[in-house]
């Protein structure tokens, strides 16, 4: 087993390039969670100046009785 870990010499690069791998998938992961909530937030506060109206799904906003051509 101990020549498992030892790796023929080579060790310190396997083992020390699956520790950087590991923290940088491990930042881009933090990262990513923290730029989703500050997005949600810069959403949610964009919904909310918007009066919270209803939208299609291209972000429009969708019609209503208030805003509809009149004919």
């Amino acid at each position: 087993m101990a020549d498992y870990f030892a790796m023929g010499g080579y060790a310190f690069y396997v083992w020390g390039s699956y520790i950087l791998v590991a923290l940088v998938m491990g930042g881009i992961f933090v990262w990513s969670v923290q730029e989703l909530k500050t997005r949600q937030a810069a959403l949610d506060r964009l919904k909310a100046q918007d009066g919270g109206g209803a939208t299609d799904n291209a972000g429009r906003s969708a019609p209503t009785d208030d805003n509809e051509e009149r004919t």
